[in-house]
């Protein structure tokens, strides 16, 4: 099934848990290796968008929050790189 293009992206899910160092299961070290960091969220959000729009999601689980899916798929790293 296709993510609908204007799917809820929660900007606090980037700015508070996957922008963020964190000791366990981070990933904000990753993202920033492909130039993605707090400064430039809105990037990622633009990139997860483009990402969306070329894969077919896959359900993985229902919870309290709703229903999980997930689209793998390869982020194009961000030029203005952090640092």
């Amino acid at each position: 099934m296709k993510i609908p293009l204007d799917a809820e992206i929660p900007e606090d899910k980037l700015i508070k848990y996957l922008l963020v160092k964190r000791e366990f299961d981070d990933k904000s070290k990753f993202l920033l290796s492909a130039g993605f960091a707090l400064e430039n969220y809105d990037v990622l959000i633009q990139e997860l968008r483009k990402l969306i729009s070329r894969r077919d999601a896959v359900k993985e689980r229902e919870g309290p929050y709703g229903v999980f899916y997930s689209a793998s798929g390869t982020l194009k790293p961000f030029k203005g790189r952090a640092t």
